[in-house]
């Protein structure tokens, strides 16, 4: 689809204050975490045991299980059976048709053992396609209820059932069933709203969970948000029979406790953990939220009865600010999508800059060169023998001299402008001779398409009088037009392509020598020209600079069809790159 026709054209984050925003599709993302999940070239796997503790005079320790280590599992078999298991007892290992009075049994049962899980994540080998793997996140209607489903590689629980003098040992594994086992959570991902979850976090574990760094937009950073169940409800067990005993036990001992006591305490989910490491790319994101945005119609309002392949469309936004900014108070749905049903098999999302974010970098880029094409003229002339004694001379100006305009709509983004104009005589009423000095600046910068255009012309500008004779000239009069089509490579880095052009119409020529012997115009108007502070260059803006603009998120995407929107919003389509690397 062609930047005219596409959805994104819209975009104007001026009017939802962030700095910029990455979406991506809830189609991409599934495909990809699918991807991802069944790639892994070594399963990530945990084991978690219970055990209640015969020998506490607590009551409840006594009688209630709680989560246990392998090792002091061990420890407990040891002190009551020394030497019997030098290897120690891993009650994942002891198959289905173990007997009650089997040793292992009987020692489990002495040290308190009741339940036993290990998961190792990935896609379960029930499914014969990858069309029949069912999406693991369904982004609904807004952020606060992100659907989520955890698939397991594997799933096997033992429990060890006591009454009177009996035992019974039981297994059950997800192998053996007809459907795999699936976790389904509603996930909260509100990280700012008041009252959500995430706002009653300790620091240390928001931090944690945003993890503002190099792979914040990575499929395994998602993995690890969407897995952190402080922010979310109880899960439910799709493939087990909620009527019965084990339903419960499994949703209470493990979906609880595992997921909300491992992750609300930042520790590894699914061995994953959270590391700082330094950006790479142009825009550092210092605050982060997530939007959930389902896809809307022409009235910019989500579809009542949208399809199947329109809830695939829905998108989920990392809503980024930078340099320390503060997020707004609320999250508002924006009121265009960002890719259109036909262009989900070419892109899965884009990255949206603020005109406003944009339009500060850049200036950021070519404010020095602005300000040392300006100067301000400084003139004395005082009497002479012959002619006035004429003194002239450019002190530096400063950033804040100049006149600096941000247009809020329209094409054009940047305005700069400077005007200094100088002028002094000698005799009364400057009767004997006088001189005037001026220097004029401007230059305007356009947003459009692909395309920047940068317009500078500068002007140096003196008038000169000995007695009744005068003469004017634009001793420099240079302007430099800029179009530069810009792209984008695999890695992030804009692609820049053109040449500046320079009108010159500095009036060079020498006057007349009758007039120039009785004012001295041309050796006063050369010296103008060649009195600089480094000749006043009125060059072009350095946009070789733009060449190290890097798009965020160049680690888990690829990127390509840079273009500016309707609202000069920056947009890169994004395509996740291989999340098993």
């Amino acid at each position: 689809m062609s930047s005219s026709t596409s959805p994104a054209r819209k975009s104007s984050l001026k009017d939802y204050s962030y700095d910029f925003v990455l979406a991506t599709t809830q189609r991409s993302i599934n495909a990809t975490m699918k991807q991802y999940l069944d790639g892994l070239p070594q399963k990530p796997e945990s084991t978690v045991l219970y055990a209640r503790d015969p020998t506490s005079q607590d009551k409840i320790k006594k009688t209630t299980p709680a989560l246990i280590t392998a090792e002091d599992l061990n420890k407990r078999i040891e002190a009551n059976f020394p030497g019997k298991f030098p290897s120690g007892l891993d009650p994942l290992s002891i198959p289905a048709d173990t007997d009650g009075e089997d040793s292992r049994i009987r020692a489990l049962r002495k040290v308190g053992f009741k339940y036993g899980f290990r998961i190792v994540a990935g896609i379960p080998d029930h499914y014969e396609s990858k069309a029949d793997i069912p999406d693991l996140v369904t982004l609904g209607q807004d952020t606060s209820a992100v659907s989520y489903r955890m698939l397991c590689k594997d799933f096997d629980i033992v429990e060890l059932l006591t009454e009177d003098d009996d035992s019974f040992w039981n297994v059950y594994s997800q192998a053996t069933q007809e459907k795999p086992w699936v976790f389904v959570a509603q996930v909260d991902m509100r990280m700012n709203a008041i009252g959500s979850n995430f706002a009653g976090l300790p620091d240390p574990v928001k931090n944690a969970v945003k993890n503002l760094d190099d792979n914040m937009f990575s499929i395994e950073q998602l993995v690890l948000d969407l897995s952190n169940t402080a922010l979310q409800k109880p899960a439910t067990i799709e493939g087990l029979d909620t009527g019965g005993d084990l339903y419960e036990k499994v949703q209470r001992f493990f979906a609880n406790q595992y997921c909300r006591g491992l992750a609300a305490q930042g520790k590894p989910v699914f061995n994953y953990t959270v590391k700082y490491k330094a950006q790479s790319s142009t825009l550092i994101p210092t605050d982060l939220d997530f939007l959930v945005v389902p896809y809307v119609g022409d009235n910019g309002k989500a579809l009542p009865n949208p399809t199947v392949n329109q809830k695939q469309m829905s998108t989920l936004n990392y809503l980024c600010m930078t340099e320390q900014r503060s997020l707004p108070a609320s999250n508002k749905a924006f009121n265009w999508n960002w890719v259109a049903e036909d262009e989900a098999s070419q892109l899965d999302g884009i990255i949206s800059i603020n005109r406003n974010t944009f339009t500060e970098w850049f200036l950021r880029q070519i404010k020095p060169q602005a300000v040392s094409s300006c100067f301000k003229p400084k003139v004395n002339v005082t009497p002479g023998s012959w002619h006035p004694n004429f003194r002239y001379w450019r002190e530096p100006i400063t950033e804040s001299d100049l006149t600096i305009n941000k247009p809020s709509t329209g094409s054009r983004v940047l305005d700069i402008s400077w005007s200094k104009q100088d002028e002094d005589g000698a005799g009364l009423d400057w009767a004997l001779g006088s001189l005037r000095y001026r220097n004029t600046y401007s230059a305007t910068v356009d947003f459009q398409d692909s395309t920047i255009k940068v317009v500078v012309h500068g002007v140096i500008w003196a008038q000169l009088k000995v007695g009744q004779s005068w003469q004017t000239a634009n001793v420099v009069d240079k302007t430099w037009t800029s179009e530069w089509s810009l792209g984008v490579d695999g890695s992030g880095k804009i692609v820049v392509k053109g040449e500046p052009v320079l009108q010159d119409n500095s009036e060079n020529d020498s006057i007349n020598g009758f007039s120039d012997f009785f004012t001295g115009a041309n050796s006063v108007f050369q010296e103008i020209r060649k009195n600089n502070i480094e000749n006043v260059p009125f060059g072009p803006f350095p946009f070789r600079a733009l060449g190290d603009f890097v798009f965020p998120g160049g680690r888990s995407f690829t990127f390509k069809n840079f273009r500016f929107s309707d609202n000069q919003d920056l947009l890169c389509a994004i395509t996740y790159t291989d999340p098993t690397k």
